[in-house]
């Protein structure tokens, strides 16, 4: 059986997100695409401008930001019949890359860089421009989606002379109903793992749920429920601010971050109970017994879940109608009990406690009548 069987794993990346999908489902998840960010492509006549002023001003320093911004920017070169000459302009100076991803893009295009941030942050950069001083330098900046990002304004007070190249613009998702939806689903329990593989998406995520009215019980679920996984440290930043743990891989890298949440959403998520000679492991969507996994519907999966994590105690109908959000009055508890006692391998499973509640038959467990 594949490790994420039996999960749901939420996908807001934009670039990337078919091979990020494939390589989660191929572990058995079922995965949730909903990109929270949107890019905007700036208008080629626009770029063309802003190349031919790069070409035309010279500079000390050329920093790039990330990585798909700098390839692209190469590539309308090209299409524009300037790309020789824009490589030949970014030989001439030294170049300064914010990360690993911006470090590959330059060496791709045959460039070399003279330094590159370790914590692949605008800050670090700056602060390193600022140490090298920068009074009077032609400094060069490809910028990411955000170009009025603050740090450069330290860069401009210090006295430099900046040039700032805007390739794309990041905006809110094409699909916002799909990103609502995806809020939705974190909020009312549903979502295993949610994933992240930048800060901008992050950012974009919280203001969705704050939109929709969800950002407490948003953030509720995310510190206690749901797996936050993110490409790296600076991509956690935000989440870190609101006080939302998120786990990240050592490296930057998708195939390293699908092997951490192979690892850690099982061990995180998955809730197990020793019963009738075996072990039942409740997992996001259903139950796994003797290796085979068996799907159920929502509210018998919550349902499973708070009686095997109060293995061998008595939940009152009022705790399971409180957790299941059964309206009062209602036979929404024994239904679900009606559900999950047809699901699993043996009925006697779940055990009828008269006029206390339920509870799940463990193994080494005596029972009080």
């Amino acid at each position: 059986m594949p490790p994420l069987t039996g999960f749901t794993v939420a996908v807001t990346a934009e670039r990337r997100q078919a091979e990020f999908a494939d390589l989660l489902r191929r572990r058995g998840a079922r995965v949730v695409c909903a990109s929270t960010l949107g890019t905007e492509f700036v208008d080629e006549p626009h770029i063309e401008e802003e190349t031919r002023a790069f070409l035309d001003g010279g500079h000390d320093v050329f920093v790039v930001t990330t990585g798909a911004g700098f390839t692209t920017w190469l590539q309308i070169a090209d299409g524009l019949g300037i790309g020789a000459a824009l490589r030949r302009a970014l030989a001439e100076a030294p170049i300064i890359t914010r990360g690993a991803k911006a470090r590959g893009a330059v060496r791709a295009a045959g460039l070399h860089e003279a330094w590159s941030a370790p914590s692949e942050t605008m800050a670090e950069l700056v602060d390193h421009l600022l140490a090298e001083g920068v009074e009077g330098r032609r400094i060069a900046v490809q910028a990411h989606g955000d170009p009025d990002d603050p740090e450069l304004e330290r860069l401009r007070d210090a006295g430099a002379r900046l040039q700032v190249v805007v390739v794309y613009r990041w905006g809110p998702p094409r699909d916002r109903d799909r990103a609502r939806r995806l809020v939705q689903a974190v909020a009312t329990g549903t979502i295993d793992a949610l994933t992240f593989t930048s800060q901008p998406a992050v950012g974009g995520f919280l203001q969705i749920a704050e939109e929709s009215g969800l950002g407490e019980r948003v953030a509720a679920e995310l510190r206690s429920n749901v797996v936050v996984a993110c490409i790296g440290p600076v991509c956690a930043a935000p989440l870190a601010a609101k006080e939302i743990p998120a786990v990240y891989p050592q490296r930057a890298r998708l195939g390293d971050l699908v092997r951490l949440l192979t690892d850690v959403v099982p061990e995180r998520r998955a809730i197990c109970a020793k019963i009738g000679g075996g072990v039942l492991e409740v997992r996001g969507h259903g139950f796994v017994w003797n290796g085979a996994f068996h799907p159920l519907p929502p509210a018998p999966t919550v349902l499973a879940r708070t009686l095997v994590a109060n293995a061998g105690r008595v939940v009152s109908r009022a705790e399971l109608a409180k957790v299941l959000n059964c309206p009062p009055g209602s036979r929404g508890v024994e239904m679900a009990v009606a559900r999950l006692r047809r699901a699993l391998p043996d009925p006697s499973f779940v055990q009828v406690v008269i006029k206390r509640g339920y509870r799940i038959r463990t193994d080494g467990v005596e029972y009080e009548s």
